[in-house]
């Protein structure tokens, strides 16, 4: 399919899953946010080296 259909597709399940795992307690906002802030801390951990 297209990028577009790609895209749609994703839209569409990703609306579910975020549905889903809000409904475990997850709050998907605060989770990327988190996980960026550990790939950030692991890239200053590799320049130290």
């Amino acid at each position: 399919g297209s990028s577009k259909e790609k895209h749609g597709w994703f839209g569409k399940y990703k609306g579910r899953i975020n549905n889903y795992l809000s409904k475990q307690g997850y709050d998907l906002n605060k989770e990327s946010a988190d996980w960026h802030k550990r790939v950030e801390e692991r890239e200053k951990e590799k320049a130290k080296k």
